[in-house]
């Protein structure tokens, strides 16, 4: 299945953060997607897309599933996924010292390059129809970078004044991140930190079910987290091995017990 899209230009009332109304720019797209026989014990299913917009954003993303059905008791799946690309309009911070035109206040945005990977694991398996396991996993890793620094030219308005331009000046300190910009417009002048990032994260969970009497259910879960997330400065876009080096991240796990009785009454 091929698909194409097309976005106009609009007006948001959210970008700002209930600050004034933001121009959009135009955008366009494409996606696909490929589908096996669902009859069939194993499955899969795999879509991808590409994005860009006439303010520089672009993007594009491919997933996949994969199903396994070996037996009426057991399945098994698989969803990776990949995604990377740039958003020109992502919020940074508001500060006073703006012009009438924005009321004021300075709404500050930057380009973001941001990248993500992902792998969700599924198992289940049915011991009888009163005993079941069911086990979830998520490796999970993103990083963005940031850039292009500039304020909100006028409310409405679909453009930025760069800083650097305009009779500004932009700098950025020296040292570990988070490093800090200092941005000069006249006598004014004002700081904020840099944001980079990349982050890693690894959820999963196990849950044993026994219904042992109909409508009364014991439940015995036990779930850990895992993660990490740092500053960096300009870190590089993220790829398979950093989703799986999420597992050896720092973390905790939780174990909790549920039953349900039905009274017949």
């Amino acid at each position: 299945v091929y698909k194409r899209q097309h976005r106009p230009r609009a007006e948001s009332d959210f970008l700002t953060r209930g600050g004034p109304s933001m121009g959009t720019g135009r955008a366009y797209g494409v996606s696909a997607n490929v589908n096996s026989d669902r009859r069939k014990l194993t499955t899969f299913h795999l879509d991808g897309g590409y994005s860009w917009g006439e303010l520089g954003d672009w993007g594009y993303e491919i997933g996949a599933n994969i199903q396994f059905k070996p037996g009426g008791a057991f399945q098994l799946s698989l969803s990776p996924g990949y995604e990377r690309g740039v958003e020109s309009r992502q919020y940074v911070d508001v500060f006073d010292g703006g012009s009438e035109a924005t009321y004021g206040q300075r709404y500050v945005f930057a380009f973001i390059d941001y990248s993500q990977v992902r792998a969700r694991l599924r198992v289940n398996y049915a011991f009888t129809p009163d005993i079941s396991l069911e086990a979830y996993a998520e490796p999970f890793a993103a990083a963005g970078s940031y850039s292009k620094y500039g304020e909100l030219e006028a409310a409405g308005s679909r453009y930025l004044r760069t800083y650097g331009t305009d009779g500004t000046t932009i700098a950025e300190s020296e040292g570990p991140a988070p490093r800090e910009i200092t941005v000069t417009d006249g006598d004014d002048t004002f700081s904020f930190e840099r944001e980079d990032f990349k982050a890693l994260s690894f959820r999963s969970n196990v849950v044993f079910r026994w219904e042992w009497r109909p409508n009364s259910t014991l439940y015995l879960v036990w779930q850990m987290d895992r993660g990490d997330d740092e500053a960096f400065t300009r870190p590089d876009p993220v790829h398979p091995g950093d989703a799986w080096s999420s597992l050896g991240q720092p973390g905790q796990s939780f174990f909790a017990i549920k039953a349900a009785y039905w009274l017949p009454i």
